[in-house]
């Protein structure tokens, strides 16, 4: 399989590479990001695979942040399956090698296996949707964060609370001085958010009632 595979194309040395790779990959090893290393990432299967590679790109090229994923024990053996082949993935990917279609395409099927269907379609799929995916399914620890609720009625326990997130769905603020957008900016804007409730006067209230009657 090695001397047959795209990256080796018959080459004893680079399939012998390959093997050596496979072999720490299974031994539960992820290789560490070197700087020096050129990354070449991975062919875009079909011209649809683009969100996958996008994403596995952004977590792992240069981010140690999501690699306990990929090294903890997991109950089932789907599972266990997929975070094998991405350790793989990182594996080839900070090695310098071009990750070919044929990997994605093993990805995709551990996806479905696990549980995603739509995965293993050779469609476009949304990428926050196969981020929340991947991180659920390898357990990814939860994000603990303080919410407090400030208004002018009566104060309880529901106004303080924590809450627990894999994802945060960050509006990107409007750009007006064209100087760009900080993650800081995005962050204040996602948690300082302000909600103003209007209440109509009772009077508007009766008047609305009997319009809905009629």
């Amino acid at each position: 399989y090695a001397l047959h595979h795209q990256s080796c194309a018959g080459d004893v040395d680079k399939a012998v590479e390959l093997m050596v790779l496979q072999s720490k990959t299974l031994a539960g090893d992820v290789v560490q990001y070197n700087p020096n290393t050129a990354m070449l990432g991975a062919e875009n299967r079909g011209n649809v695979t683009c969100y996958l590679d996008a994403l596995l790109f952004a977590m792992f090229a240069k981010v140690e942040a999501f690699e306990c994923m990929l090294t903890s024990d997991l109950p089932e053996e789907p599972q266990t399956k997929l975070a094998m082949l991405l350790r793989l993935w990182v594996n080839l990917l900070r090695s310098g090698k071009l990750i070919q279609a044929d990997m994605t395409e093993h990805i995709q099927d551990a996806l479905a296996a696990c549980g995603w269907k739509d995965a293993q379609m050779l469609e476009q799929q949304d990428t926050s949707e196969a981020f929340a995916f991947i991180t659920e399914t390898l357990q990814l620890p939860l994000l603990p964060l303080q919410v407090d609720l400030f208004h002018q009625g009566k104060n309880d326990d529901a106004d303080h609370k924590v809450v627990y997130e894999r994802l945060l769905n960050l509006a990107v603020p409007t750009d007006a001085d064209g100087k760009g957008v900080k993650l800081e900016d995005c962050l204040e804007e996602y948690f300082n958010s302000q909600v103003d409730v209007h209440r109509d006067s009772l009077d508007d209230g009766k008047q609305a009632r009997r319009m809905t009657i009629t």
